[in-house]
């Protein structure tokens, strides 16, 4: 963990916390878009190949963002206040969440069927994203808790 540490240094957290808000409306889009695809399926007017290979990309992708936060936004917020450890908690959870939901659409993608429920089940796991990226967004994301200065908040001298 002490070389993590290490390189989260090179990123300010201003640069993380972009970075991270960069990635998160990219997987807006993203889901936006897959969304459309499981729609489509169960109104019978979409591609079950089509929505696959939107999940195929997605689920690598999202593996990517989550290690990249993981390995350079958990650090970053580990330096950022006394309220860390909560942050970090609940981040954790919800990245072990998201990781279920991979599992489960990979499952499922080896044997789509007629793509009803690889349909339901995507629609339920976008709810779900967009739910944890909304409250990540809220409580490691929003101004003023990744800080480049070292000037406590609200501190005064006397």
């Amino acid at each position: 963990m002490v070389a993590v540490k290490e390189l989260a240094k090179q990123m300010s957290p201003s640069m993380i916390r972009s970075t991270v808000l960069g990635q998160h409306a990219h997987l807006r889009a993203w889901l936006a878009r897959i969304e459309r695809r499981a729609t489509d399926v169960l109104g019978a007017t979409g591609e079950v190949g089509a929505l696959a290979g939107e999940l195929r990309g997605l689920g690598a992708w999202l593996e990517d963002h989550l290690r990249f936060e993981e390995q350079w936004l958990f650090p970053a917020l580990e330096e950022a206040d006394a309220w860390a450890q909560v942050r970090l908690e609940r981040l954790t959870h919800d990245h072990s969440e998201q990781r279920v939901h991979l599992r489960v659409m990979e499952r499922l993608l080896q044997a789509p069927g007629d793509g009803r429920e690889l349909a339901e089940r995507v629609l339920t796991m976008i709810r779900s994203l967009r739910v944890d990226i909304d409250d990540e967004d809220e409580i490691a994301l929003r101004d003023g808790i990744l800080r480049d200065d070292v000037v406590a908040i609200g501190q005064s001298d006397g």
